[in-house]
């Protein structure tokens, strides 16, 4: 698939089915049932492995995958749909392996 395209599906997918898995779950969207979206679609979808490195300033998410450069890409536009939906623009990093974004404290 073009790069265009995955981006097209990614922002599509990620401003809208996070926010109905979080309203279903919690009744709300916040940074936490987002996060959780995330952690179980790494769980049960295989999409990645979630790891969260929490700090006093910042929360540290790293998406670990074996699907390429367009699968980064597509994580990349996906989180970045997401976390608009709350006002919330992550810092995010990538490789073709990889995709770490770092969020505001969720205290």
């Amino acid at each position: 698939m073009e790069e265009g395209r995955v981006i097209d599906l990614a922002k599509s997918t990620g401003s809208s089915i996070p926010q109905a898995f979080a309203n279903s779950r919690t009744g709300k969207v916040t940074v936490e049932s987002l996060l959780d979206h995330l952690r179980l679609s790494g769980k049960y979808g295989h999409w990645y492995e979630f790891n969260e490195a929490p700090d006093p300033q910042n929360a540290l998410v790293t998406l670990v995958h074996e699907f390429g450069l367009n699968w980064s890409i597509f994580l990349v536009h996906y989180v970045t749909a997401m976390f608009e939906q709350i006002g919330i623009s992550p810092r995010i990093e990538m490789s073709d392996r990889s995709v770490a974004f770092t969020l505001p404290s969720k205290k």
